[in-house]
């Protein structure tokens, strides 16, 4: 809010058209987020990312962690949660 605030009071030129930048609301549904949790879980990260993001400890294991859940999240197994989440399962 307060960017569009200093935005909105930006002096705008004569002559010029400019555009306010639009926030854009979340365009994930709820079974896309349940299913990221999901990846998330089965990959470890939230084993091993409160001990890493409150004591740097295990960044071995967070990153392995880390780039299991990107690797998960961008693969057809995200679309597979996502259809178990919106089938009740």
């Amino acid at each position: 809010m307060a960017m569009l605030a200093c935005v909105a009071a930006l002096p705008m030129t004569s002559g010029a058209q400019e555009t306010v930048p639009q926030i854009k609301p979340a365009t994930l549904t709820r079974a896309e987020v349940v299913a990221d949790l999901a990846l998330w879980r089965r990959a470890g990260v939230d084993r091993v990312a409160p001990l890493w993001l409150s004591h740097g400890l295990e960044p071995d294991a967070y990153q392995s962690a880390q780039q299991e859940y990107l690797r998960l999240r961008n693969t057809e197994e995200f679309q597979k949660e996502v259809q178990k989440v919106r089938e009740g399962q």
